[in-house]
């Protein structure tokens, strides 16, 4: 089989037989059965991933391939394959990789010193690799420990809870051993997983920890990685993708431990993009006015609310200082006001979705980043959030955490009255579901 490329025809690598051979023959074998695709192609198909080089390297270097190039292009090329079942196609990858990297890192029979291979380079460093590898950091490996730890308390296995939450074994197993460090949003749905189980509680105190050491298992696994190169990659990701490297890479460049709890709220127009030209610029000054004159209205000083556009919305970024109970209870009662009374000279009203959330979370001169941010964002996209505000034909519709909740009812006699009209909820979101409270605000009076 040739692999096609640029530079023209790449020959199948020349290996002795053994785990490795049988592990690149498999997966170029993978690779003829998916029809072929460019190297072009997979890297555009798994964008964020590894590069165009690491996925040419992984079909025709004699050298092991990275476990992630591997679980890339198994990904990649699986679902191009009829009949292929993908969690039996990663479990057969990841021991044929496994049995490569044991052989690899195994000593040769000449002794310590290593050998010559036939591209240039040294089989003992390669074995060094590969047993870096195998050998999880510590910092990811207590992150992995308090996750198993947490799915331990649900009294589930890994592949239980991989049925659960609709993951790959494989995917989830690797998390739980420390092979790789998880997205926010697996840390997010076993945090939900926990709330449904043992309560909100139970999450709440266990969120901080899986945020630091979430925050040190990256530091320490990108520590030697190239920033510049990690910027590069934001071009070329899908959004999921590029709001995971931007915290990276904030990490990277700053003190996350210095990160204060702040509350950010985003805000979403609801079928934005139906509208026409005119009317998308009416939305977007109605929905800016809104907020300007009841931040004003809730006496929050404009300088402790950071206001960053989204093209169909907007993030607010409130400072340190603002007590998250004035923004749930004062400050939000404020925009239902303030909202309703400019569309009531609207002939089409403004229609907004809403995420707060309250986190650590920092910024710069582009916006903010942390997970406070991320988690406001995936809470704004619920499918569920939109079918309320559509099913309810309101002009406000609201998804808050629990910790939010909780400030509405000690508010105030009506701020408890208030909390009695949210609703507890599971939202699906893209990668799991998260429990939330929502509530949907109907106009407050006539319109024009």
């Amino acid at each position: 089989m040739e692999l096609m490329g640029r530079s023209g025809k790449n020959k199948r690598p020349a290996l002795p037989d053994g785990p490795l051979k049988t592990l690149n023959d498999a997966l170029r074998d993978l690779h003829l059965k998916a029809g072929q695709p460019s190297l072009a192609e997979m890297a555009r198909a798994i964008a964020g991933g590894p590069s165009r080089s690491s996925l040419h390297d992984a079909l025709t270097s004699s050298n092991l391939p990275k476990r992630d190039t591997i679980d890339a292009l198994v990904g990649v090329l699986v679902p191009r394959v009829r009949g292929l079942d993908a969690d039996e196609a990663f479990d057969r990858f990841n021991q044929l990789w496994l049995a490569a990297a044991l052989a690899v890192d195994a000593p040769s029979s000449d002794g310590d010193h290593p050998r010559e291979d036939q591209s240039g380079g040294r089989e003992g460093e390669s074995a060094r690799r590969s047993h870096v590898e195998l050998t999880p950091l510590p910092e990811v490996q207590a992150l992995a420990t308090h996750l198993s730890s947490a799915i331990h308390q649900l009294e589930l296995t890994a592949a239980e809870f991989a049925r659960r939450v609709k993951l790959s074994p494989t995917v989830v197993t690797g998390y739980l051993s420390g092979e790789r460090i998880p997205p926010q949003g697996f840390t997010d749905v076993v945090l939900s997983s926990v709330t449904e189980v043992e309560g909100e509680s139970a999450a709440a105190r266990l969120r901080p920890e899986l945020d630091r050491l979430r925050i040190e298992a990256i530091r320490a696994r990108y520590a030697s990685e190239d920033i510049g190169r990690m910027r590069a990659r934001l071009e070329q990701a899908d959004s999921d993708t590029r709001q995971e490297l931007e915290i990276v890479i904030k990490i990277l460049e700053g003190s996350p431990e210095s990160w204060p709890d702040r509350v950010v709220a985003v805000l979403d127009l609801q079928r934005f993009s139906a509208l026409t030209d005119r009317e998308q610029q009416i939305w977007r000054e109605a929905l800016y006015e809104a907020v300007r004159q009841t931040l004003a209205q809730a006496n929050i000083d404009p300088g402790q609310a950071m206001l960053k556009d989204r093209g169909d919305g907007l993030v607010i970024l409130f400072g340190p200082s603002v007590p998250a109970n004035d923004l749930v209870t004062y400050w939000l009662s404020h925009f239902w006001f303030g909202l309703s009374a400019v569309n009531a000279n609207l002939a089409r009203p403004v229609l907004v979705r809403m995420a707060l959330m309250q986190g650590a979370a920092g910024t710069d001169s582009h916006g903010g980043y942390g997970p406070a941010v991320v988690q406001a964002h995936r809470l704004i996209e619920s499918r569920d959030l939109r079918d309320l505000l559509r099913q309810r034909h309101g002009e406000l519709a609201v998804a808050i955490p629990d910790d939010l909740y909780q400030l509405i009812g000690q508010a105030s006699p009506y701020s408890a009255a208030q909390a009695r009209l949210y609703a507890k909820v599971d939202l699906q979101l893209k990668d799991g579901s998260t429990t939330a409270w929502v509530r949907a605000f109907e106009p407050l009076g006539p319109r024009s």
